[in-house]
């Protein structure tokens, strides 16, 4: 009904304290367009779970969420989307190092050190 649901990582919120304007930048035929966007949710702790919304001008791609049946293993190939120091988006190709190696809510390490601005992309394989 007009509106997107993003779902991304929760950190990126724990400092805001709902006063913080927050934008989505979709790229459509290699332009930028950016909307307003408004935080419905987030968890910051052990979780790391964010939801924004915002109202495209037209469809927006979806990405399928894994589903809980599927299994990961260590050394899988990966993919990541993100904007490297708020550059425009690229992808880092991967492979999973670990699989729960930290206590909490299921996750999963890749070979690699984080970059900034890369938060809240998706993990693909």
């Amino acid at each position: 009904q007009g509106e997107a649901l993003v779902l991304t990582c929760g950190h990126l919120f724990r400092d805001t304290k709902g006063g913080t304007r927050i934008v989505v930048e979709t790229f459509v035929g290699g332009q930028p367009r950016v909307y307003n966007a408004t935080l419905i949710d987030f968890r910051a702790d052990e979780a790391d779970v964010g939801l924004i919304s915002f109202r495209p001008e037209g469809p927006v791609p979806i990405a399928r969420l894994m589903d809980h049946r599927e299994k990961l293993n260590e050394g899988d190939s990966v993919y990541s989307w993100g904007c490297d120091h708020g550059n425009n988006p690229s992808r880092r190709d991967s492979r999973i190092t670990k699989l729960n190696r930290y206590l909490g809510a299921p996750n999963v390490e890749v070979y690699g050190a984080p970059v900034q601005g890369r938060s809240g992309g998706g993990l693909f394989n």
